[in-house]
């Protein structure tokens, strides 16, 4: 789903290839990724993904300094019932070998911060579209 028309405002359209992975934490059911994107091939501004109603169906990535994970590209597919399933080709060095492995997510929603952009409260955020 690269065409910018049918993309949800949130997408990272131009893409990520070479972005670091630097975070990822799973809470309920909301998945965050910290990246830093300042070497992205493309879009070098986004800072951090967060995904609301998160299923994850691979394993997360666990970076760390000794063994950084990279984004390398993605697919991104509309489903039912309001739905997105994102899969990420993800790149990691083990110290012997290159790595790369899927991280597949399905979500209802999803929230970028980018470079320069104030913070927002996501709690505020969520409450609001629940109807709460």
């Amino acid at each position: 789903m690269k065409d910018e028309r049918s993309c949800p405002g949130w997408y990272w359209v131009r893409g990520l290839h070479d972005a670091q992975i630097l975070e990822v934490s799973m809470q309920d059911d909301t998945l965050t990724l910290c990246i830093d994107s300042g070497n992205a091939m493309f879009d070098n501004t986004l800072e951090r993904i967060t995904f609301l109603g998160a299923r994850p169906k691979t394993p997360l990535p666990e970076p760390t300094k000794k063994q950084p994970v990279y984004w390398l590209s993605d697919e991104l597919i509309a489903l039912p019932f309001d739905q997105w399933k994102l899969t990420v080709r993800l790149e990691r060095y083990d110290g012997r070998k290159t790595i790369t492995e899927p991280l597949t997510v399905i979500f209802s929603g999803a929230k970028t911060k980018r470079r320069g952009e104030p913070e927002e409260d996501l709690e505020i955020e969520r409450s609001v579209s629940d109807g709460l």
